[in-house]
């Protein structure tokens, strides 16, 4: 058996793996010290960006409440000029020598 060979073999794999642990090692202090920071100071800035959002959209919030009125005068105004096309429908005239009385 060549274990003289198999020894060298070893050694020069050994030392192979230990530069490689050397190097994974450097890389993860540089991903410490490099990458760490700005992934913290993103997710903090979509913490932000999501509690802003939270806030806005919150039922409370006056972006809802004004959407709220927004809305329900949206649907009035749809509800006159419904009335409106009802009435010029069956009195076109009406335009013309306005509304008629109704008689009661």
């Amino acid at each position: 058996m060549p274990i003289e060979q198999i020894s060298g073999d070893l050694r020069v794999a050994l030392q192979s793996l230990n530069r490689t642990l050397v190097s994974a090692d450097q890389a993860v202090k540089r991903m410490d010290k490099d990458v760490a920071p700005a992934a913290k100071a993103t997710l903090e800035d979509a913490r932000r960006m999501l509690n802003t959002t939270e806030r806005m959209l919150a039922s409370d919030a006056p972006l809802q409440q004004d959407l709220r009125t927004s809305l329900r005068d949206l649907s009035r105004a749809s509800q006159s000029l419904r009335e409106l096309t009802d009435l010029l429908d069956r009195q076109p005239e009406s335009l013309i020598r306005g509304k008629k009385e109704s008689k009661r």
